[in-house]
């Protein structure tokens, strides 16, 4: 066993390269050692020709032609160049830090890469390591945490004539040239793979490994999701029990064995299942076959959005809809003797970060007043259900149209690629470039109709809320009554300070409702 084995802690990311029984001292009695410094951060680099072993070869080649002994390598595998805070760097560091403290008598000579891209794809990030640990503190003017006493030699060996020499001005110039040409390489890199990426999205195809969307089975050879007919039974049976059955998601997954509601209510909001991919927020069309129809997932999502409301265990109809016209402040039902009274918040002293306006002068009003005043509205609105709505084409027709338009334009994109390679004109690069920008605009004007999709569900679904509420209203209960109210108010506005009692009620939906009236 060497002098650097018994004094090295060796482990997964150290090696010692040569070692000898007879270690070189200074003047002062340190120990004089090497370190050897590679990584890799993806198999992919393996691939290319500078993988782990290849950079392991060109050290040694190094120490052998220049006797460089007592060298010891410490290797990050699988870890990106972007951040300087790596396990294998870190022992160097370690090292450095040790002997400056004065808690170690070993002493580093000479810091070896392969080549600069290998320490650091930042440029700032090479060249402030190099300020904190390669040189003399009194040649770190950047530094807040070097403490050396001495500059440690730095050698790149793909790079020769990189160096860290005060006196080599030059030496200086191409150390920062390299490290610029590594940052960009890296950002040329991280370009084509984020365009790489966008362009399969956008021509319909999922990125592929990872989680896959329950329903599909990823394809490997044509990129492609490929349904997975049990599964896609069992999809459309999740959305039939939610939305006909209107069963709790915890019941679905027990009666259809999955292992917990999480995954039901996953399945429901995936859009995935409509024949959609989504990518950074955005929605494309995909080329893989939807598992269910729009019309029930929009229903579905407006159920989710229902159910989603909690009620307050009050008995007050309004509670929460109230506001005041004269501050904005929200407005509270308030006991008042044997009644009951809606006042606003900004008289009240209990909770101040509701107070808009301390000088308020609203009214207080009978609570049984502005009940009855909302609900007669609330009668009014009934002439909205009438069966004489226009007739329009379904917004459902409208999305399956643009998709089929979009995946008509990704199958003409494919065939001008084929043709590009047989023949190669720039004029079919423009062509596609076009077709690209019209598939562009296509799923802009997807993302719209799914909007309007979305809107369509929830004029429908008041519209029968106000279906018979008239009749109906007599016998409902409290909770019944306030779910209506939640569903169909955005916000009751009681003005009052001039002495003129005003009650607007502002409902939900009220512009879409009265245009399908026109």
């Amino acid at each position: 066993m060497g002098w650097l084995e018994k004094n090295l802690n060796s482990d997964k990311w150290t090696e010692i390269l040569f070692d000898t029984d007879k270690i070189d001292t200074d003047s002062d009695g340190n120990f004089l050692i090497n370190v050897a410094y590679r990584r890799v951060s993806t198999d992919k680099q393996a691939e290319e020709g500078f993988g782990l072993d290849v950079q392991r070869n060109d050290i040694i080649r190094y120490c052998q032609y220049n006797n460089v002994n007592n060298c010891v390598l410490f290797t990050d595998d699988g870890v990106t160049g972007t951040t300087m805070d790596r396990p294998g760097l870190n022992h160097f560091v370690e090292l450095v830090d040790r002997f400056n403290r004065g808690a170690s008598k070993i002493k580093i000579n000479c810091f070896i890469v392969p080549r600069i891209d290998r320490l650091s794809r930042s440029l700032l990030g090479t060249l402030q390591f190099i300020q904190d640990y390669i040189v003399d503190r009194k040649d770190s003017k950047n530094s807040l945490v070097n403490t050396n006493t001495y500059d440690i030699n730095f050698v790149s060996i793909a790079e020769p004539f990189v160096s860290v020499d005060r006196n080599n001005p030059t030496s200086k110039l191409m150390l920062v040239l390299f490290a610029g040409l590594a940052e960009y390489d890296r950002d040329q890199i991280v370009y084509k793979m984020k365009r790489g990426r966008e362009e399969r999205i956008k021509s319909g195809k999922p990125m592929g490994g990872g989680n896959q969307p329950y329903g599909y089975r990823y394809n490997r050879e044509t990129g492609n999701y490929d349904v997975v007919p049990e599964e896609k039974e069992k999809v459309q049976e999740i959305f039939r029990l939610y939305v006909e059955e209107k069963m709790p998601p915890a019941k679905i997954s027990d009666l259809l064995g999955f292992k917990g509601e999480r995954i039901v209510v996953q399945i429901l909001k995936r859009r995935t299942s409509l024949g959609y991919l989504v990518y950074k927020g955005k929605e494309y069309a995909g080329n893989h076959e939807p598992l269910i129809d729009e019309k029930i997932f929009y229903e579905a999502q407006e159920e989710m959005e229902r159910r989603s409301i909690t009620y307050a265990r009050s008995q007050y109809l309004l509670s929460g809809l109230l506001v005041c016209g004269d501050c904005g402040a929200k407005m509270r039902y308030q006991k008042w003797g044997k009644s009951v009274k809606i006042v606003c918040y900004s008289q009240q002293t209990t909770k101040q970060y509701l107070i808009k306006d301390p000088d308020c002068k609203n009214l207080k009003y009978f609570a049984e007043d502005v009940e009855e005043a909302v609900v007669q509205e609330l009668f009014q609105m009934s002439y909205l259900n009438n069966k004489n709505t226009k007739k329009t084409v379904s917004q459902f027709e409208v999305l399956d149209n643009l998709k089929l338009k979009i995946r008509r334009k990704q199958e003409e994109i494919k065939r001008l690629y084929n043709i590009y390679a047989e023949k190669g004109t720039e004029q079919l690069l423009e062509v596609i470039s076009e077709r690209e920008q019209e598939i562009d605009r296509l799923q802009e004007a997807v993302e719209n109709e799914s909007k309007k999709s979305t809107i369509a569900i929830k004029v429908e679904r008041s519209r029968e809320l106000l279906r018979d509420l008239q009749k109906s209203w007599g016998v409902m209960t409290i909770e019944e009554k306030k779910h209506v109210c939640d569903q169909l108010i955005d916000k009751v506005i009681i003005s009052g300070a001039n002495g003129e009692p005003s009650i607007m009620v502002k409902f939900k939906l009220q512009e879409y409702l009265l245009e399908d009236n026109k």
